[in-house]
């Protein structure tokens, strides 16, 4: 059978579920962990072995291993496995259909074909233990290029965003931001067919299960480490730099990273 072990936000526990519900269909085993506070609900999973004798943890710490590990192998049909990780490689998420029919996705019946919109991560990106605010230039670039009515920010409301809003609104012509609820947000992102995305799981998952034509990601994706996220199946992904505040640099956003 299969136990996960959730931490992190809304995107992370998302990654954690689909890995763990792929290594259980591929190994013919149960899952014990119910699935975390998803904005969709989900699918059954298939039935498999519950309850062996032998128990195994598996750890993936995204942060620091090489990616060569390749844990969706044959191999564990008679073990109790304990997933604990972030389980953030591209390359267990290939198969967008299959992934998709995990969950029960609202149909996007109006999917905007006009406008383009972009999703920022910033709040505690900011902080000097993690500096990876992405520059607006790289929106900027992309956006520039594409001919749209209108282009939609979404953003996690926070009072620290008003400089670097000013900034990207300063250079992307006829642009609104747009902050509401997590679910809200989520699948706003869904409901367009051009997602250019931040370095967030969040807007990763947005654009994943979007029915979007052109997705763009970020390549770097964090600063100082090697998180292979950019290359989601079908999305363009771009080189970018990332841009620093000092003031917000050395705040201090342990209440924010904790909550």
């Amino acid at each position: 059978m299969i136990t996960i072990d959730y931490f992190g936000r809304t995107g992370n526990q998302i990654f954690q579920w689909c890995f763990g519900r792929l290594f259980a269909e591929k190994n013919g085993l149960g899952i014990i962990t119910k699935p975390p506070e998803f904005f969709y609900n989900v699918k059954p999973a298939l039935p498999g072995k519950m309850n062996m004798d032998i128990g195994e943890e598996i750890v993936d710490d995204t942060h620091r291993r090489s990616h060569t590990d390749d844990y969706l192998v044959n191999g564990y049909e008679d073990r109790n496995v304990r997933l604990h990780g972030y389980f953030q490689d591209v390359k267990y998420y290939q198969d967008r259909e299959k992934i998709k029919g995990f969950f029960e996705l609202p149909p996007i019946t109006n999917k905007n074909t006009r406008d383009i919109v972009i999703h920022l991560r910033l709040c505690d990106y900011w902080w000097n233990r993690v500096r990876s605010v992405m520059h607006p230039k790289w929106y900027w670039n992309i956006v520039r290029k594409e001919r749209y009515g209108h282009c939609y920010i979404v953003v996690e409301p926070h009072e620290t965003n008003r400089k670097y809003l000013e900034h990207l609104q300063s250079m992307i012509r006829r642009s609104t931001v747009v902050s509401k609820t997590a679910f809200e947000d989520f699948d706003f992102i869904r409901s367009f067919d051009r997602i250019v995305c931040s370095n967030s799981t969040f807007a990763w998952w947005a654009a994943y299960l979007s029915d979007a034509s052109k997705i763009w990601t970020f390549k770097p994706w964090v600063h100082n480490d090697r998180i292979p996220l950019a290359k989601m199946p079908g999305a363009i992904a771009l080189d970018g730099s990332f841009i620093h505040d000092v003031a917000l640099s050395n705040r201090d956003w342990s209440d924010y990273w904790n909550k």
